[in-house]
């Protein structure tokens, strides 16, 4: 057989091209195939901040002759398969491996890399339907195989091939389109996932300066990495003056010595961009490290992960099964009341299947709705399940009582996955409290919850040994929790942006699991609080106070121009909050507007597309050129679109899936429809599953989801109404509650304009200020501003 290889991007110190090649062509041995091989190492996109994808294997066969026909690959049908590889930071040794333990490490990875890679060949590069088995790939003194984990010494074809061997497929095959199609068009289909990664890892000005910054302030970081591994390290200082910078140029330096990293923050969108900046720093000191093929010496790169905070809580207690521990009641009666229907309406299903019709969905539909027998609750039962068979093409040829436990097995899935999100969301801080005695105090979480019954119902979820196994063991649940908190351990150092807005339990649990000395922070103090009413404290955890090291910035800002800084302090002190920031440079002032007309296509337009030329002449992407803040709950929102599927319990008690909603605005279209960029929309409903945003995309966002964030222009519509929304929230009147202000007024406007200000910051050069009421509480303000100082700020009426 022909084997060729292609290795594109440089090399992996884990996988040598020569070895592979010559490993594939001992495997394939009949002359009537061909197998085309091409290898993309060094991936440079950050599809997903979560993890990374190291390298992509992508193999074809196919027979020689005109007639295409799969190859035969242990008995089974063998075309094309892509393979996307994360390389895990970590050496095993034989006798220490364990399959839950490994599963717990590296299954979230693995299911990431799976949903980010397919959405971007589907939406980046017009690939139609496609599979891909992501694999994560650590080090091992002997190899060992499960479901998407390859442990072995290294990389080669045979690895592959006993890898795949075990996951059983009756079809291997990851595109369909390749089946028929030459090797010049499979080649042809990976130059496109090339050149795409290619273009969307390019980045602009922004991007540049700051991986010079990191590069540049290598020997000024020492004083600060010294500490790190000892102490609590904390970086203060206001909006602007470089706080999260300071925490990626640390968290650049561990990766770069070989330790792992994780990165939490409260915006997903933040957390986009750290990703981008760490991933494109590991990319290059990768190349950097193996750019002479002399592996044998490598000097190991850490990994990155960067989440949000919530993301992060939520899967910690879903894997050590809080929220289903203490749902409990609920839970179990409602899996009760599912089992217990599908299998009355699945036996009368079963008992009207005309055999001289065979299954015939719609006429037992019928039959079900007109059956005098069956109570309401049962109807809607039989006519959940019918719907579930026709989606999945129930063939009549397999036992109906197979689909029946599938369809059971399915409801259950989907039920513990959603109820513990809404249970994770609607009762969080209650879930969090149950999360830190399970880890502080395990035995009292044990007895609190007659943990010892309900070993039948947490079976499944703690992988207990004996499938009828009703009780559960004092010894067995502390070595489930105990395992499930050294997975994600990993030699990982902490680092957090806006410390100040977490909560006490939130700190408590993060440094119950990492320990104080893995942590360095940001903080931002009480003007630049959020989520919550009051600065929190880092060095102390449980109510016991450990070492810190602090480290302030100045108050000059490197982000905004003088202008933007000048409009800040001046709205600040109005609202008696210092902050007092002092411009890096007073040369260039930057451009503040302040439109006061009613929104128009063409007003819009022509402002949006100066300001995108002024930051593209400067070398900025669309990305960092500019920034679009909404108020979600202004008049700006009129439509409503469908957006994604979300599980509900009936008034009966069954379990159905419907679809949910979400809105747009009024000017999207016409943003969308810009030649210069394309618009990514994170107003929608369950923006966290959009592909990341990348170089070509301007942002769209609410205002609540900005901090942390930054634009060569930012766009801040009805600002004045967000300043009221803010003002009459709840929370406005909880805000600072230890500090003293002469009214409820005076604390509701503090926290109001807190928000505010968290908008403007975020601009580098210009700062677009829509508002639609000139009397109103924060128009007044802008106007005097105009008054006093028309040479900073221009006005259109």
């Amino acid at each position: 057989m022909s084997v060729e290889i292609i290795n594109l991007n440089g090399y992996s110190p884990y996988l040598d091209p020569t070895l592979f090649h010559q490993s594939a062509e001992k495997f394939y041995e009949d002359e009537n195939y061909r197998t085309n091989i091409i290898i993309f190492n060094n991936f440079p996109l950050a599809i997903t901040p979560k993890t990374n994808i190291d390298l992509i294997i992508f193999i074809k066969t196919d027979s020689v002759g005109s007639k295409k026909s799969p190859y035969n690959f242990f008995g089974k049908d063998f075309r094309n398969i892509i393979i996307p590889i994360k390389i895990a930071n970590e050496r095993f040794a034989y006798e220490d491996i364990h399959d839950e333990l490994l599963i717990e490490m590296f299954e979230g990875d693995a299911e990431m890399l799976n949903n980010s890679f397919r959405t971007f060949l589907q939406n980046r590069c017009d690939f139609k339907v496609v599979m891909v088995e992501p694999v994560i790939f650590a080090q091992s003194d002997k190899p060992h195989f499960l479901k998407n984990i390859i442990l072995n010494n290294n990389l080669d074809f045979h690895t592959i091939i006993e890898y795949l061997k075990n996951r059983n497929y009756s079809l291997y095959s990851s595109y369909r389109n390749w089946y028929s199609s030459s090797f010049d068009t499979f080649s042809y289909d990976i130059k496109r996932v090339f050149d795409q990664a290619s273009k969307d890892s390019n980045y602009g000005y922004l991007t540049k300066k700051k991986l010079n910054y990191i590069v540049r302030k290598r020997k000024s970081s020492d004083n600060i990495l010294e500490h790190v591994g000892t102490k609590t390290i904390i970086i203060e200082g206001r909006a602007g003056t470089g706080k999260t910078m300071e925490l990626i140029n640390i968290a650049s330096r561990i990766m770069e010595s070989g330790n792992n990293v994780l990165f939490l923050s409260y915006n997903t969108l933040l957390v986009n961009d750290v990703a981008k900046i760490l991933k494109h720093r590991h990319n290059a000191l990768l190349n950097e490290r193996t750019k002479n093929r002399d592996i044998t010496n490598f000097e190991k790169i850490g990994e990155i992960s960067v989440n949000t905070i919530h993301f992060y809580l939520f899967h910690l207690v879903k894997s050590l099964g809080v929220s289903l521990i203490i749902n409990f009641d609920r839970m179990q009666k409602l899996l009760n009341t599912l089992k217990e229907r599908t299998e009355i309406v699945g036996q009368f299903i079963n008992n009207n299947i005309n055999p001289a019709i065979g299954f015939d969905a719609e006429n037992l539909k019928t039959l079900i709705q007109n059956d005098l027998t069956l109570s309401k609750d049962l109807k809607e039962a039989g006519i959940l399940l019918l719907n579930f068979l026709i989606k999945k093409n129930y063939d009549p040829k397999f036992p109906l009582s197979k689909n029946i436990q599938f369809f059971i097995e399915n409801r259950k899935k989907i039920l513990i996955s959603n109820f513990q999100k809404e249970v994770f969301v609607s009762d969080y801080h209650n879930i969090l409290k149950e999360t830190l005695k399970v880890l502080k105090q395990t035995d009292q979480f044990y007895d609190d919850f007659n943990i010892a019954n309900k070993g039948e119902y947490l079976k499944d979820h703690f992988s207990l040994d004996n499938e009828n196994q009703k009780y559960f063991s004092r010894q067995t649940f502390n070595l489930k929790i105990s395992n499930r908190i050294r997975s994600r351990l990993r030699g990982r150092k902490i680092f957090i942006d806006e410390a100040h807005d977490c909560t006490k339990i939130e700190r408590d649990i993060l440094m119950t699991v990492f320990g104080y000395n893995n942590f360095t922070v940001s903080s931002g103090g009480k003007e630049q609080l959020i989520r919550t009413g009051e600065v929190l404290d880092w060095d102390v955890c449980v109510g016991k106070k450990h070492p810190t090291q602090k480290f302030s910035k100045n108050n000059r800002t490197y982000r905004m121009k003088s202008n933007i800084v000048h409009l800040v302090n001046f709205i600040a002190k109005r609202f008696n909050i210092a902050i007092n920031l002092i411009p890096d440079s007073e040369e260039d002032s930057g451009k503040l507007t302040l439109d006061l007309r009613p929104i128009s296509d063409d007003g819009l337009k022509s402002s949006v597309d100066e300001r995108y030329f002024e930051g593209f002449l400067t070398g900025y992407s669309a990305y960092e050129n500019l920034l679009f803040l909404l108020d979600s709950r202004s008049d700006h929102i009129l439509s409503v679109e469908n957006s994604e599927e979300k599980m509900f319990v009936t008034e009966n008690d069954n379990i159905s899936v419907k679809r949910s909603f979400r809105r747009s605005w009024k000017f999207t279209d016409l943003l969308s429809n810009n030649n210069n960029f394309i618009m990514w929309n994170g107003t929608v409903e369950g923006k966290n599953r959009l592909p990341i945003p990348q170089n070509n995309d301007a942002r769209m966002i609410y205002y609540e989801s900005c901090r942390g964030l930054e634009a060569y222009s930012v766009f801040c519509f009805a600002l004045d109404q967000y300043f009221v929304h803010k003002y009459n929230d709840d929370d406005a009147s909880m805000y600072l509650l230890n500090d003293l202000y002469y009214s409820d007024n005076d604390r509701r406007n503090a926290y109001a304009i807190t928000a505010v200000i968290m908008a403007m910051t975020r601009a580098i050069n210009s700062l677009y200020i829509n508002i639609k009421d000139s009397e109103s509480t924060l128009g007044k303000v802008l106007l005097e501003y105009a008054s006093a100082f028309p040479d900073k700020i221009k006005i259109l009426k």
